[in-house]
């Protein structure tokens, strides 16, 4: 959930992510390229960050890919009121 009270959804065979507003009704989805997806976490600026475990997915809150790098046995994320993101 973001801070707008989004709802973000990753599909059962874990292609899409879908978006569902506050109130629960689906608004938006789009295709991300992790097989397995372990975490994901929404920045302050409504990036979406998404963990396989091994690699770091960001995406705009359009769903456009903005970076991926690698990460080493990654399995939760987590924003601090600072803005920090913590795995």
């Amino acid at each position: 959930v973001n801070g707008l009270g989004e709802i973000f959804a990753v599909s059962r065979d874990g292609k899409d992510l879908a978006r569902f507003s506050a109130d629960g009704k689906f608004t938006d989805r789009f295709k991300i390229k992790p097989n397995s997806v372990e975490d994901l976490a929404i920045d302050s600026k409504g990036r979406i960050f998404i963990t396989d475990g091994r690699e770091m997915f960001v995406y705009q809150s359009d769903g456009n890919l903005v970076n991926s790098f690698a990460v080493n046995q990654c399995f939760a994320l987590i924003f601090n009121d600072e803005g920090e993101l913590l795995t």
